[in-house]
C-alpha cells in the first residue's frame, strides 16, 4: 500500500513538472527578458566594433603591457575573463561571454544553463585534447591595475554566489538574487572593491563592455 502511494504521488509529481516544462509559463521563466523596441542589431554591431578593435589591437602588439609574459598560470584570483565566442543558447542576444578566475585553471561564471558555477580555465582556452586545436578564437584576462595582486577579494565574493540561478532579465543587472555572466563579474568587482567596471551602463552589461572598461587592463591573450 506505501509503495502503491509513492508511486501515485511519483507520477503525479512527473505529470506537473512535464506540464509546466512544456507550458508558457516554462518558456518565459527560461528566455530573456527584453524591452520590446530595443535595438539588438545595433547592439550586437557595437559589441563586434568593441571585440574587432580588441583584436586588432591585439595582432598590431599595441596593448600597455604584453600579453604571452602573463597567462593563467600566474593569476592571483579575481582577473576577469572575456571570450568573444557567442553564446551556445541561441536566445541571448549578446555577444561572448566573461568569468572571473577563482585561482590557476579554476574559474567562476555563470551560465545559462547551470547559473553560477566553478568552472575551469581549460574550457576557456577552449582547447580540443583530442586534436590539439583551439576552438574558442579569442580569449582575454583582464586585471585591475589599481588593485594589482590584491583582487583575490573578487573571486572569493563571485564563489559565496555559486548556486544562484541564471538572470534572464538582462536590463536588470542590479538583483543579487540571479546573474549573467557579465553582470557576476561588475557586481563581484563592486562589492569586493567597490570598483564599477562600466559606469556607463545604466541596466545592461555585456562582456565587451568589460573588455573596453576602463578600470581594467588586458594582460593576457590569445587569438587564433
Amino acid at each position: 500500500m506505501i509503495n502503491l502511494k509513492a508511486k501515485i504521488k511519483s507520477a503525479i509529481a512527473l505529470m506537473v513538472s512535464t506540464a509546466f516544462l512544456f507550458s508558457p509559463i516554462s518558456v518565459l521563466a527560461f528566455s530573456p527578458i527584453m524591452p520590446k523596441n530595443f535595438d539588438w542589431a545595433a547592439e550586437r554591431a557595437r559589441e563586434e566594433a568593441i571585440f574587432d578593435k580588441f583584436e586588432k589591437m591585439y595582432k598590431n602588439k599595441s596593448y600597455p603591457k604584453m600579453l604571452n609574459a602573463y597567462s593563467f598560470d600566474n593569476c592571483v584570483g579575481g582577473e576577469a575573463l572575456v571570450t568573444r565566442d557567442s553564446s551556445s543558447t541561441p536566445d541571448i542576444p549578446f555577444i561572448g561571454h566573461a568569468g572571473i578566475v577563482r585561482e590557476a585553471w579554476r574559474t567562476v561564471e555563470s551560465g545559462a544553463s547551470d547559473g553560477v558555477h566553478e568552472g575551469t580555465s581549460t574550457e576557456w582556452l577552449g582547447k580540443d585534447e583530442k586534436t590539439g586545436k583551439y576552438y574558442k578564437k579569442t580569449v582575454f584576462i583582464l586585471k585591475c591595475p589599481e588593485k594589482y595582486n590584491k583582487t583575490e577579494p573578487v573571486q572569493e565574493w563571485a564563489y559565496m554566489q555559486k548556486g544562484k540561478p541564471y538572470n534572464w532579465n538582462f536590463f536588470d543587472r542590479k538583483r543579487t538574487d540571479k546573474y549573467y555572466c557579465s553582470q557576476l563579474v561588475c557586481r563581484a568587482y563592486l562589492e569586493a572593491l567597490n570598483i564599477d567596471l562600466c559606469p556607463g551602463a545604466v541596466s545592461y552589461v555585456s562582456p565587451a563592455d568589460i573588455l573596453k572598461s576602463s578600470k581594467l587592463t588586458v594582460y593576457w591573450s590569445r587569438e587564433d
